[in-house]
């Protein structure tokens, strides 16, 4: 380590060693998270205490949802309200989902040398997805140069990790099915702004709905809510369900500063507003 007037610094040798040692006791850290997880949240509720709303919109057949775009690390919605503990294709895990419970099983009933043990650990890192990290926090002069630490940002570790945006698949499925259709333009269209129309059509017709539970939406998140409320054409309502008045007022400000204000008040009002908020129906939760 070099001094540099009141500053020390480190070798460019030291540097990337330093690099290396933060990466690999980061990825042990999300390692025995993940194991925490898997092993200990699908179990905890012994009770089988269900949230009343979700109950609801899964009975509604109007309203019951196809697909769920999850962000927490387990299949709690498969587990707890759809008995599918397996079942994993109606979901995205868009920050990746927990599989460390069988690996680990195999780990703990072997003897392994410490070199055995160094190289199964590196494996078990490789198999799991779970993406823990922080948003955005550099401006946009400097967020595409200043790359050291990218390893740690979520929208990196999405990429890498292939958590990737199957939700925007589901969003856009009929306007691939409409963009593969045959079509004979007249009055002078052309093929591209015949579809454009199709998809307008479409979307008018029979928007999607999106409903939110327990989720703030601050801005660690935000690139993935933007492509969620600024969709176009616009073709997507959401619900927001909030648990309590200070929520509802965190959520609001949230939404500004993700939409701004102008936006917000358009997408809320009306009598169809494209955003709406419900209060849960209690705090608490209720038998199923």
């Amino acid at each position: 380590m070099k001094r540099k007037g009141n500053k020390r610094v480190l070798s460019a040798g030291a540097y990337n060693k330093f690099r290396e040692i933060l990466r690999k006791e980061f990825d042990k850290l999300v390692m025995a998270l993940g194991i925490y997880l898997d092993y200990f949240v699908p179990r905890y509720d012994n009770d089988e205490k269900f949230s009343h709303d979700i109950c609801q919109l899964i009975n509604d057949k109007k309203n019951k949802p196809d697909c769920v775009l999850c962000f927490n690390y387990v299949n709690n919605f498969n587990i707890m309200y759809r008995d599918e503990p397996s079942n994993t294709s109606n979901t995205c895990f868009i920050h990746g989902m927990v599989n460390y419970v069988n690996e680990a099983r195999k780990f703990v009933q072997q003897l392994l040398t410490a070199e055995d043990e160094a190289r199964y650990i590196s494996e078990l890192i490789k198999k799991n997805n779970m993406i823990i990290g922080f948003d955005e926090y550099l401006d946009d002069d400097k967020k595409n140069d200043k790359l050291d630490f990218v390893y740690y940002r979520k929208f990196f570790q999405r990429i890498s990790k292939g958590t990737g945006s199957q939700y925007l698949d589901w969003l856009d499925e009929y306007k691939t099915r409409i963009r593969n259709r045959t079509v004979y333009p007249s009055n002078g269209e052309t093929n591209e702004e015949v579809h454009n129309r199709m998809i307008l059509q479409e979307a008018q017709k029979k928007p999607h709905h999106v409903f939110i539970f327990g989720y703030s939406l601050d801005a660690t998140d935000k690139d993935i809510f933007r492509d969620l409320f600024l969709r176009e054409p616009n073709d997507t309502k959401i619900t927001i369900y909030y648990h309590d008045e200070d929520a509802h007022e965190r959520i609001i400000a949230n939404l500004i500063r993700m939409l701004t204000q102008e936006v917000l008040i358009k997408k809320t009002h009306g009598i169809d507003p494209d955003i709406k908020f419900i209060a849960q129906t209690n705090d608490s939760y209720v038998n199923k």
